[in-house]
């Protein structure tokens, strides 16, 4: 089983217009979370703040994630993006985004900085992070060390056009797939033709239970429970 969501940045809205990423339309189409660009080095993302508060009013989860890219420091750039969530952190787990290949100065450099951006974070909001990043970037820029550490996280894979993400060590599983970057846009709100699209690695009862969230009860369900209130009610009508 796998679990629909979406997720955008400030490429899914255009600037001349007044329109932001329509969160209801996106949720009516299926998406039952969103990831949000927040920050990138040690600036935010021009759409965040906007698209934090519409998802959430929307009632879709949020999970923020910050691009780290190679023109500072990791630690620096933890700083900063826990900085941008320190109030509201969201529902799902803040990820760090590893695939920049500007300005990279080789694997160890590399890997010590996603490490120093993940510690960072977890630090400064005491919560553990989410690693997003593709099979084929991971085996060119890790170079071996931290993997306990990075095995303990779950990780976001990008992988595209395939039946099955491929899984780099040290993980044994992912807990969401981007597995296209060619969703309806459109379709989910967003003012962008293509969309990022993402599978969560579970049903919605395990979605709910892996962030904490509350069951939001099914058409089916509150039926369900209406006729078994009615009948209870019947019953001690009769009785007395």
């Amino acid at each position: 089983m796998t679990l629909l969501g979406i997720d955008v940045s400030r490429w899914q809205d255009d600037n001349s217009t007044p329109q932001m990423v329509d969160f209801n339309r996106a949720r009516s189409a299926g998406a039952n979370y969103v990831f949000i660009k927040a920050s990138q080095s040690t600036w935010m993302d021009q759409d965040i703040l906007k698209n934090w508060q519409n998802a959430r009013a929307a009632g879709v989860p949020r999970g923020a994630y910050h691009f780290l890219d190679w023109t500072t420091t990791g630690a620096a750039q933890g700083k900063f993006f826990a900085g941008v969530l320190k109030n509201d952190s969201g529902e799902l787990t803040p990820v760090i985004d590893y695939e920049c290949r500007a300005n990279i100065q080789g694997k160890k450099a590399a890997t010590e900085g996603l490490y120093a951006a993940c510690n960072t974070v977890e630090i400064a909001l005491g919560r553990r992070v989410m690693i997003y990043t593709g099979p084929s970037y991971w085996r060119e820029f890790w170079d071996g060390t931290h993997a306990d550490y990075f095995a303990a996280r779950p990780l976001w894979i990008a992988n595209y056009g395939v039946a099955k993400p491929a899984i780099p060590a040290p993980w044994k599983d992912w807990m969401f797939w981007q597995y296209s970057a060619k969703g309806d846009g459109l379709k989910f709100g967003a003012e962008s033709k293509d969309l990022d699209m993402d599978y969560y690695n579970g049903d919605l009862a395990a979605f709910n239970a892996a962030f904490g969230l509350a069951h939001e009860p099914t058409d089916h369900e509150i039926l369900l429970d209406l006729v078994k209130r009615v009948e209870a009610l019947e019953g001690k009508l009769w009785i007395s």
